[in-house]
């Protein structure tokens, strides 16, 4: 017998001339004794199995459940039945049952296997439908995890790796990720645990998982049962989905939804696929503006709506926009509740889909009573402010006339006080009229001035300065005792400018350097 050194030699004797197959194998999964009939049926020499890993024998795609298995007899007492492939010494593919058994205390499983190959209909079919079966599991969308007992994990398809960032190998024998977090875990562990003791399918309607990059996901996840051949619980499978973004779709949605319904403005929409336009949606708002309630407004048709616009123009504009696809925004005069007149503005705007076609036409309406009252008011102000400002233009230039009282010779009396404003506006008057009389000389009269101070005084300098770049030669008069006292206490230099007691002693001046006589006639 192909064995390692035992006490008894009879029992070893009669296992030898067993002819079922028979082995023991140690919890870490490597053969320390085998029958003729084992190394028989696995076609391997007594070298070739001595202290030989199971994982050597076990066809690749079979060693995560075997693993499993054999993982879950020890400690002992506990026994189950496995069915896997081998590969035989001679590199072919059989198909074995095995029943292992380990007993209080050991670290030792016995086994008897048997060559179910020739057992099974159309075998070779069955077992590349059982690839196929995992090439079909990479393909989906949804993600695929398979635990036996204890929640350890055996398999995982493509979707469930990809969201791990792990291999099938690196998740072999774990309970989760070590990334995920602690309570996740647990819950997950809870969740198997359920499924493993009572065999019903559980429905998890939202779930977290961390990702591989730490981004935590929303999945929802379906947990079932796997049963063996007599109908016992040997793991669970589940099948989640990655419903992160729906769930934020969703969310969002509900967002605007709410947010839509409490608008101020009055939002209508109806689908264009039919002729009449339907009304889909309308919020509190647009009932409250039209006077209906929302549900008479569902369902409504729209061109009718636009029909009972009371303001036959702004009725034709919103028809001629619907007819043809495009935007619009009209006014119109409407009744609110006990008759009172309102006005509404409706901006409509067609909706499309991404071939470019017209899906529905939203509606926005708004209450715009208060805002053309406004509008009013303050076309009423500007006007009366339009109105004020041409009369102060006109006191103005009846406060201080340019007078021409001889052939180039101008005079512009002054009443009242001089500001900045005002010295701004004589200076522009007299300036043109210099320019267009091509007068010479320009007589400023202050007689109508009562006080002057320095601003006054430099304002008039600054007059008098600029008539006389365009040619014409300033003098001042009027100027009383008082005011000539005020010039000399604030230190104001007239210069070269002549200045006169009186208008009449200024013109009799400006005529004698121009050569004319003045003569007084006779009585």
């Amino acid at each position: 017998m192909n064995t390692q050194p035992t006490a008894q030699p009879s029992f070893e004797l009669f296992f030898e001339a067993c002819q079922q197959p028979f082995c023991v194998v140690t919890a870490e999964g490597r053969l320390v004794k085998w029958n003729a009939a084992c190394a028989r049926a696995l076609g391997r020499s007594a070298v070739d199995l001595t202290e030989k890993p199971l994982d050597e024998i076990v066809v690749e795609s079979d060693r995560a459940q075997v693993r499993s298995a054999f993982g879950g007899l020890f400690p002992g007492p506990s026994t189950a039945d496995i069915a896997c492939r081998v590969r035989r010494g001679d590199g072919s593919t059989r198909m074995f049952s095995l029943r292992a058994s380990t007993y209080d205390g050991g670290d030792l499983a016995y086994g008897i296997f048997e060559d179910i190959t020739g057992r099974q209909t159309n075998a070779a079919g069955r077992l590349l439908t059982e690839e196929v079966y995992q090439q079909i599991l990479d393909s989906i969308e949804d993600m695929v995890l398979v635990k036996g007992p204890r929640s350890k994990v055996l398999w995982a398809n493509k979707a469930f790796r990809d969201l791990y960032g792990m291999t099938n190998a690196e998740l072999h024998g774990l309970v989760d990720s070590p990334r995920n977090e602690p309570d996740f875990t647990q819950q997950y562990v809870r969740d198997d645990l359920y499924v493993f003791e009572t065999g019903n399918r559980l429905v998890i309607a939202e779930e977290p998982a961390t990702r591989h990059d730490g981004a935590i996901r929303t999945l929802t996840t379906v947990k079932s049962a796997l049963r063996g051949a007599r109908g016992e619980v040997i793991g669970t499978v589940g099948v989640s989905r990655d419903i992160t973004d729906r769930r934020r779709a969703e969310r969002d949605r509900q967002l605007l939804e709410q947010a839509i319904g409490a608008a101020s403005q009055g939002i209508l929409v109806a689908a264009s696929a039919a002729e009449e336009l339907p009304v889909t949606y309308v919020n509190a708002a647009y009932a409250r503006l039209s006077g209906r309630p929302v549900a008479e407004l569902l369902g409504a048709s729209f061109r009718r709506l636009v029909d009972s616009v009371a303001d036959a123009a702004a009725a034709e504009q919103l028809a001629r926009a619907i007819a043809e696809r495009r935007e619009v925004s009209v006014e119109f005069p409407a009744e609110r509740d006990g008759g009172a007149r309102a006005w509404m503005r409706m901006a409509l705007t067609p909706v499309r889909d991404a071939s470019g076609q017209v899906t529905s036409f939203v509606a926005i309406q708004a209450d715009i009573t208060a805002e053309r009252e406004r509008q009013r008011h303050e076309l009423a102000l500007k006007e009366q402010r339009h109105l004020i400002e041409r009369q102060q233009r006109t006191i103005r230039a009846l406060v201080t006339p340019i007078i021409e009282i001889w052939d180039g010779v101008l005079t512009m009396p002054i009443i009242g006080v001089v500001d900045s404003v005002r010295a701004a506006e004589m200076m522009a008057a007299l300036l043109e009229a210099v320019s267009v009389r091509r007068a010479r000389f320009t007589i400023v009269d202050l007689t109508g001035v009562d006080i002057v101070d320095t601003a006054t005084a430099n304002h008039l300098l600054k007059l008098v300065r600029a008539a006389r770049l365009l040619g014409t030669t300033c003098a001042l008069s009027g100027i009383s005792p008082a005011v000539s006292r005020t010039l000399v206490g604030l230190g104001v230099e007239l210069g070269e400018l002549r200045t006169f007691s009186t208008l009449r002693a200024a013109l009799r001046h400006v005529l004698g350097q121009l050569g004319v006589s003045v003569v007084k006639a006779r009585a």
